[in-house]
């Protein structure tokens, strides 16, 4: 088996108790089978004590929460009871191993953090190197359907190493390349559709193309200025409707949302002007969220042939973090600092990406809501990124 990994995987340390918002609070943490046959063979009182806080539901067995959302093995430092009185060893694999998150395809195994974690979002936006991947191998025999030994396997590889190309040329401004991401998810989901390897990689070759690239991008029309704030109030109030966690989250919907209430179409776009000059340099970190979701999403399309609502969700991430961007930089008269970026990134991460029922609600969404088509996002993305 093969191993990939980004290259930041190995530098992940974390915070403990100095993080800004531990993983132990806000979310049912899932007991494994071998976990839960280990705890409930565990001796003494700290055994009797965690026994006693298991939580069995239809779904799983969880750790009980106390009633401000805190694992009830949390202590007053956000340190973990558990470690400190039985080792690491003790952990369940979900809190072992999280923020590392995986995806076997039989012969490859692909490796990533979450975005979810604070520390994870700090490592990767705190520097403006591209986003690349390591790649090596072990004796590990492949479990379950091998998807490597399928010839769309590789071909849809290739394909998606020609949008890492895409997406970290730095010559196209990050709208452009936003753009770009949308017509080249709308042809490979045609291209998979057909179930013709030799169709993916033909859309692929055309991508690859400089003058077919330039021709792509002198065909789009962008809407009017209307058209486009209506449009993203549009998306912004589809996200705030989703299943909501945290207060921080909720806190900063409603201030974006706010504003985009307030302002008129001619001063929306008078904002995104100013903030794409303002914020050009730190550019990056759109790049890196659009490359982590492509890395953590696109090879998923062998599962269930839907890549397109895949590609969709990250340029929705990339409109909705944008205008949570422009709102924290216009209530800093116009600044910006990176540990607000890293706020917006993880909380959206965290609210939407890892909550099943919000992914659900908006794959459906982008499926049977006209707003979604390639052509409606291309003409409202191409004016406002």
């Amino acid at each position: 088996m093969k191993v990939r990994i980004p290259h930041f995987y190995n530098e992940f340390s974390c915070a403990g108790s100095a993080c800004p918002d531990t993983c132990c609070v806000g979310w049912l943490i899932e007991i494994d089978d071998d976990s839960y046959e280990r705890f409930m063979n565990m001796e003494g009182a700290f055994g009797e004590k965690i026994r006693k806080h298991i939580v069995t539901r239809e779904d799983g067995r969880y750790f009980a929460l106390n009633e401000d959302g805190r694992c009830v093995f949390l202590n007053e430092d956000n340190l973990c009871e558990m470690v400190i009185k039985a080792g690491e060893e003790s952990l369940c694999s979900l809190c072992d191993n999280y923020p590392r998150v995986g995806v076997d395809f039989g012969g490859l195994r692909e490796l990533c953090l979450s975005m979810s974690c604070p520390e994870v979002t700090r490592l990767i936006l705190s520097s403006n190197t591209p986003i690349c991947f390591g790649e090596w191998g072990t004796k590990e025999e492949a479990a379950g359907e091998d998807y490597t030994k399928d010839a769309v396997f590789d071909t849809l590889l290739w394909a998606r190493d020609v949008l890492f190309g895409i997406l970290q040329n730095r010559a196209l401004s990050i709208g452009e390349r936003a753009v770009l991401y949308v017509m080249y998810a709308a042809r490979i989901q045609q291209a998979v559709d057909s179930g013709e390897p030799q169709k993916i990689q033909q859309a692929a070759e055309q991508f690859s193309e400089e003058t077919y690239i330039k021709r792509c991008l002198s065909s789009v029309r962008t809407r009017d200025e209307e058209s486009c704030a209506q449009f993203v109030k549009e998306v912004f109030s589809f996200i705030g409707g989703l299943e909501q966690i945290n207060k921080k989250w909720s806190a900063l919907l409603e201030e974006t949302a706010k504003r985009l209430e307030r302002q008129s179409a001619a001063e929306f776009m008078n904002a995104h002007d100013l903030f794409s000059v303002d914020y050009k340099e730190q550019e990056y970190v759109f790049e890196h969220l659009l490359v982590y979701y492509v890395y953590r999403y696109f090879m998923k399309v062998v599962f269930d042939g839907d890549l397109y609502a895949k590609a969709i969700m990250s340029v929705i991430a990339l409109v909705c973090i944008c205008e949570m961007d422009i709102t924290c930089w216009l209530g800093n008269h116009k600044a910006f600092l990176l540990e607000e970026q890293i706020h917006i990134f993880y909380l959206y991460s965290k609210e939407i990406e890892h909550c099943e029922e919000n992914l659900e609600k908006l794959s459906e969404e982008i499926w049977d809501n006209e707003l979604y088509q390639s052509h409606v996002l291309i003409e409202n993305m191409a004016k406002i990124l």
